[in-house]
């Protein structure tokens, strides 16, 4: 069975920005260079859909 089969649950890695406690106008700048930082995750694909954090963009 394909990894990818929308039957079968399986878990991807995942790095999203950003992290928690966040806002979307939120970035980074010299004091705050780590405002807004990449966090690596795994993220479970189920009936091949995911739960993805709000406003983030993820790359898998």
């Amino acid at each position: 069975m394909s990894p990818h089969d929308k039957r079968q649950a399986y878990r991807v890695n995942a790095v999203f920005l950003p992290g928690s406690g966040w806002s979307p106008s939120d970035f980074n700048d010299i004091g705050e260079e780590n405002r807004v930082v990449p966090n690596e995750t795994t993220l479970e694909v189920k009936d091949g859909k995911v739960s993805l954090p709000a406003h983030s963009l993820v790359i898998w």
